[in-house]
């Protein structure tokens, strides 16, 4: 008979054993697979939303508080065939109207003004309805955080746009940042028709309100006017860029062109400012001179003064030296200054801070000019809304800070009057430069003097000699980047694998027992097929075919098990732990290839537990295995030379008779013995000293060291308890044994199967007893200055900008409020489960927080003003658990990762992770921190702070977080204390705990299940000799008596082992107050894995002792 027809003849014959080799491998192709396909369901949602997000959206252009003219999109159109639409889109507040119900106002809404072409990209083959004055589609998000249904009311606030820098000096008062509107709500837009559109990479659905294009630019009063750019098609970002560079006009971008009475042609721009790239080209032509205007607080000259005065740096008349003043003729009048004579200026100069710095200086007055000279200054001057368009200084409303008594000046008002804008003094540009120039430009307008160009030329040269994107107008291809994010993302099938990992070896050291116990009650026929002559290699190939239609089928129903395992898993994370995906609705998806490597990776695990268990049982000779006497070899043998001194450790048999003498009992070398000794008491003294010292010195996050030194003195106790094992084979056996002293001496027997049931119960044990009480409690340290929160009390965000000082507006003491500039990005924290591209941006002042000592040493936040060799911007990674986790990134200030991000003025700019705050988790996760000075450089347009750190006492944070909440709603403020901000991010790690509990727990009962096997094997082995004992005379209630305390002490050395090990993890955190798990939530665990374990015991040897009886000894 061939092999193959021998192999099937032996699963049918032995049917039963197949059957738990069948179950091992299920169990665990099932767990695996299960663990595989949660990953890839959550790869595939992620995808599915990133699309979803996106619709036919392929590359997309935003240009943030700047905007361009709409019919851009249509040139853009023309030149590459693709479809484009222009959008305006700004940020709002939304919430129920005046009068309403009161409902949760959405802060972080956005609005969206579209026409037809945007829904034709995003939403392609829909019927969107059309949109008319005061009427939106607002999505499911928006519709279920404020209750909305079709023809609801909903209030927005949205900030009012400016045309230049908020934060400049001369632009606009913050009276009037906002502006109010009520929309009826239309209808609302599924996620699946566009409602989720957004160009973050984040999971997270984003509160869109989406209205009427032309309405919206009515509101912000920008006629025509977008500043979204999304085109379809299949382009890359290279060639629509190209294109793009080829239609622009200057003036579609906000550039235009005057032309004064005189010839005179004047380049300028919306935003008051020209970029750098602009300047450049342009001064390049012939004739170019750059223009500045600043409005000083005071001119003077002896005990005379003006207020408040506008100066012109730029053109002056020849022959001007170098820091001369050319004055016009009211000025000279009214000070009574001349040529020769000097005159002293002050001014404000603009700190990054918003610090308004007083500056002075005295200047030699060089000329006079008529007032008339001085008409084509005024007509070029720029316009500042606020100051160029009113009658009178009173109603100046500016950024800058003004003197009632000053403004109120009569000469200076009848200046205003007569002469409106006009400077009253001049100055060369480079002298201008050197005292107005900021982070906003020094460059107003480009003049041309008459004759030297005309508007169309100059215009013509402009978009020559300008890239579009050297402005900022630059295409990013959003569904690469938003594809890339989702394959970037953390692994969660590795993740899942992990958490699964107990439960997977549990499953699959039951496969690799329930085999050798199979294998064991075949030792006779694989003894007589060694005595007819086959070779042992030839046995294992007979055995090892005959398993693979077991573990075949195994593999076939696990990998159909794990579709279910994994739906159980999801639901699990829906309904129990929704922290651990942030809160994503999950979809399942039952993907092929993690299928296939689940079951390809289960199989192989399978085979290498089948072949090592056949290596082992090969091993034993013909003899031994036709007489099944495994006990004897078990043992450690002694060396060859003292095999006739050596006999097996007694057996309740041999105990009773006389006992050997000394010289008859083998023994393991003593080097062994002691080196074994040696180390488990190291390993005790190092384990123990390290709690202590952990104790005295009481770090901030010790749950890492503890668990580390629990683990070490599990490895010492282990390490005694085979010392143990060892002394118990060696000791002789009494003349006259006690029944439960005989019990406790089988453990010995077979010395490396107890210890391996002890391994394996004590690390479960363990793990999940040290794991489960691992919860940090995040209350504690949290006035401290290194903790996660800073030592402040209260964390805030605002939708609109503060201008202002902060501590005054909230009400609280001066430098009780550190203000911190943001720039909105992707959260690159864990509550985001893609990986962010672009994350947000926090401007702090290192010089305040390193005074205060807070998140980290001095050194640490000097790194931020640090200048690096290669230009690139410093930044500090908001947490440890952000860079290493959320970025995967390398903090250091030569070898950091680099990230690019796009400044105002359209240069793409390197930014290195120097740093890392050290705390895992702070109220910064998912942020990079930059110094403010270098932020405002990247970014004059983001105008005043939007977060803000308040420095309250923990008791009052909370009552502090309500107030600001109350009273600040307009400004769309978002207040929670420090403390609640942390356990929000530490939600996550939670729901990771405890499912690793739930599934330790079940690894656990599969482990329970290992060690009834275990029993089984035992009682199997022992079958001749339990028959004997039942003939000396031992009832069978004294027979389970023994055995019961016999395998009760097996699984108990185990479980206490473990126990004792996580007491020195978790004892000390539940002392320190460290950890919010309960004592009696623990106790229940323990008590819990010790009742599994011994109904695993009383199950297997009510199994077991089923028909032993004296009968049995007629076959020995």
């Amino acid at each position: 008979m061939n092999l193959p027809r021998l192999a099937l003849r032996g699963v049918a014959h032995h049917r039963r054993m197949h059957l738990g080799l069948l179950t091992g491998t299920l169990l665990a192709c099932a767990v695996l697979s299960g663990a595989l396909v949660v990953g890839d369901s959550v790869r595939k949602t992620l995808r599915g939303i990133a699309l979803a997000r996106l619709g036919g959206t392929v590359q997309a252009l935003d240009w943030g508080e700047r905007h361009f003219a709409q019919d851009l999109a249509e040139s853009l159109a023309g030149e590459t065939g693709a479809d484009t639409t222009a959008a305006l889109t700004v940020r709002a507040m939304a919430g129920p109207p005046p009068g309403g119900a009161v409902r949760d106002q959405i802060n972080r809404a956005r609005v969206y003004g579209v026409d037809r072409d945007f829904w034709d990209i995003v939403s392609p083959g829909e019927q969107i309805p059309e949109l008319g004055p005061q009427e939106a589609l607002v999505n499911e998000s928006v519709a279920g955080r404020l209750g909305l249904r079709p023809g609801d009311d909903v209030a927005l606030r949205v900030p009012r746009p400016s045309g230049m820098p908020l934060d400049a000096p001369l632009a606009r008062g913050g009276d009037q940042d906002s502006i109010t509107a009520l929309v009826t709500v239309r209808a609302v837009l599924p996620d699946t028709m566009g409602g989720r559109f957004s160009l973050a990479a984040d999971q997270a659905a984003p509160g869109n309100l989406f209205v009427d294009r032309n309405w919206l630019q009515e509101l912000l009063e920008l006629p025509q006017q977008a500043n979204l750019l999304l085109t379809g098609g299949d382009l890359d970002a290279d060639a629509v860029q190209s294109a793009l560079a080829r239609v622009w006009r200057p003036e579609q971008a906000g550039f235009s062109i005057r032309t004064a009475d005189a010839g005179v042609v004047q380049l300028e721009s919306s935003r008051i400012f020209l970029e750098d790239a602009v300047v450049r080209a342009v001064r390049e032509l012939p004739g170019a001179q750059p223009a500045l205007t600043y409005l000083v607080n005071r001119i003077g000259h002896g005990d005379k003064s003006t207020p408040y005065s506008f100066v012109a740096a730029g053109p002056v008349p020849p022959g001007t030296p170098e820091g001369a003043v050319v004055v016009g003729r009211w000025l000279a009048d009214t000070l009574g200054v001349a040529p020769g004579g000097t005159l002293d200026m002050e001014w404000y100069e603009l700190g990054s801070s918003n610090e308004f710095i007083t500056r002075r200086g005295e200047f030699p007055v060089h000329a006079v000019l008529p007032m008339e000279d001085l008409a084509e200054e005024r007509a070029l001057a720029p316009r500042f809304p606020g100051l160029s368009d009113v009658d009178s200084c009173r109603d100046w409303d500016i950024g800058m800070p003004l003197e009632e008594e000053a403004l109120d000046d009569p000469a200076n008002e009848e200046y205003w009057k007569t002469y409106g804008q006009t400077p009253k003094l001049m100055v060369s540009f480079e002298t201008g430069e050197k005292m107005w120039g900021g982070r906003f430009g020094a460059v107003m307008a480009v003049r041309f003097p008459a004759g030297t160009t005309d508007a169309d030329t100059l215009s013509r040269e402009l978009r020559a000699r300008v890239n579009p994107e050297d402005i900022g107008l630059a295409f990013m291809p959003v569904r690469e980047l938003a594809l890339r994010a989702v394959d970037q993302a953390m692994d969660f099938g590795g993740l899942f694998t992990g958490m699964s990992f107990f439960l997977i070896i549990a499953a699959l050291v039951l496969l690799g027992l329930l085999f050798a116990h199979g294998m064991q009650r075949r030792a006779v026929e694989m003894g007589t097929l060694l005595a007819l002559g086959w070779t042992p290699r030839r046995v294992r190939a007979l055995f090892l075919l005959e398993s693979l239609p077991a573990l075949l089928a195994g593999v076939a129903l696990g990998t159909l098990a794990g579709g279910g395992y994994a739906w159980l898993l999801m639901a699990g994370l829906a309904r129990f732990w929704p922290g651990a995906v942030a809160g994503a609705a999950l979809r399942f998806h039952a993907g092929g290839a993690a299928l296939a490597t689940g079951a390809a990776a289960s199989l192989a695990c399978a085979l290498a537990v089948v072949a090592l268990s056949l290596w082992r049982a090969g091993r034993h000779d013909a003899r031994t295995l036709l007489t099944r006497d495994f006990a004897s070899v078990a043992q450690a043998s002694p060396p060859a030379s003292t095999v006739t001194q050596a006999s097996p450790p007694a057996s309740p048999v041999t105990q009773a008779s006389p006992p050997a003498s000394p010289v008859t009992q083998a023994s393991p070398p003593a080097s062994s013995s002691s080196w074994l000794a040696r180390l488990s008491w190291l390993g005790v003294a190092v384990a123990l000293s390290g709690a202590a010292a952990i104790l005295l010195l009481r770090p901030e996050n010790p749950s890492g060291a503890f668990f580390g030194i629990g683990f070490l003195l599990l490895m010492a106790l282990l390490g005694h308890y085979a010392r143990l094992l060892g002394w118990m084979a060696r000791r002789p056996a009494p003349a006259r044994p006690r029944w439960w002293k005989t019990a406790l001496t089988q453990l010995a027997r077979r010395r490396g199967r107890s210890l391996g049931v002890a391994v394996m119960t004590a690390c479960g044990c363990f793990l999940v007893l040290s794991v489960s009480a691992m919860r940090a409690n995040m209350a504690l340290h949290a006035d401290g200055r290194a903790s996660g929160t800073g030592g402040f009390g209260v964390y805030a965000e605002t939708t609109l900008p503060v201008r202002g000082e902060a501590a005054a507006l909230f009400g609280a003491e001066p430098g009780a409020v550190l203000p911190l500039r943001m720039r909105d990005g992707e959260d690159a924290g864990c509550l985001n489960l893609n990986r962010a591209q672009s994350p947000r941006l926090l401007g702090v002042d290192p010089a305040r927080l390193a005074e205060k000592g807070a998140f980290g040493p001095p050194e640490l936040w000097a790194l931020l003003d640090a200048p690096l060799s290669d230009g690139a911007i410093p930044a500090l990674v908001g947490d440890s658990d952000t860079a290493m986790w959320g970025l995967q990134a390398v903090t250091d200030p030569e070898r950091g990762t680099t990230l690019e991000y796009r400044a105002d003025d359209g240069r793409t700019v390197p930014v290195r992770l120097v740093g890392r705050l050290p705390m895992r988790l702070s109220v910064f996760q998912g942020m990079l921190l930059v110094s403010e000075e270098n932020f405002t450089r990247l970014y004059p347009g983001e105008a005043g702070h939007r977060a803000f750190l308040l420095d309250t006492p923990s008791a009052a944070a909370e009552e502090t977080a309500a107030r600001l909440n109350r009273e600040h709603a307009r400004l769309g403020i978002e207040a929670q204390s420090a403390v609640a901000r942390l356990r929000e991010f530490y939600a996550v790690e939670t729901a990771y705990l405890a499912m690793f509990l739930v599934l330790g727990g079940l690894g656990m009962a599969l482990g329970a299940g290992g060690a009834g096997v275990v029993v089984l094997r035992n009682l199997f082995e022992r079958r001749a000799e339990l028959a004997l004992l039942l003939a000396l005379g031992y009832t069978p209630a004294r027979l389970r008596l023994m055995l019961g305390v016999e395998h009760g002490a097996l699984v108990a050395a185990g479980i206490l082992l473990g126990a004792a090990a996580a007491a020195v993890a978790v004892v000390p955190l539940i002392a320190l107050s460290q950890t919010t798990v309960s004592p009696i939530a623990l106790a229940g665990v323990f008590l819990g894995v010790t009742a599994a374990y011994l109904l695993a015991v009383a199950v297997a040897l009510a199994f077991g002792l089923r028909g032993v009886s004296v009968g049995d000894l007629r076959g020995e």
